[in-house]
């Protein structure tokens, strides 16, 4: 079974009984389900989260090609600091774009022609 979940390591429920990851949680107000207001800080549901923690999670990163699968918190965390589809800001001055780590120097070939 595989898992995509951006904040696996809090879950959130809605007083309905939705639930909602951590990451999530922070940018919403209303349940994406039912619309209840979501009151803050919410209630964890730590059963769900207990649950997640067994489960294999993708990367975060899945969407932009990373193929890593893990289990546990310390393993995805540890993978999470060495992935090399991790989004970072470009370090020219006023660009706003964001690419993952591993085509910065593309990033900046191309779109700054910066030699290398």
């Amino acid at each position: 079974m595989h898992a995509y979940i951006i904040n696996v390591y809090e879950c959130f429920q809605f007083q309905n009984g939705h639930l909602i990851c951590g990451d999530c949680h922070a940018a919403v107000e209303t349940c994406p389900v039912c619309r209840v207001v979501l009151s803050k800080p919410g209630a964890r549901n730590l059963l769900a989260e207990q649950m997640m923690a067994t489960m294999s999670i993708r990367c975060r990163n899945y969407a932009s090609g990373c193929v890593f699968e893990g289990v546990g918190k310390d393993a995805v965390n540890k993978h999470l600091a060495d992935c090399q589809f991790r989004q970072v800001k470009c370090v020219v001055a006023g660009c706003e774009d964001a690419v993952p780590i591993g085509s910065i120097l593309k990033h900046l070939k191309e779109k700054h022609k910066v030699r290398t």
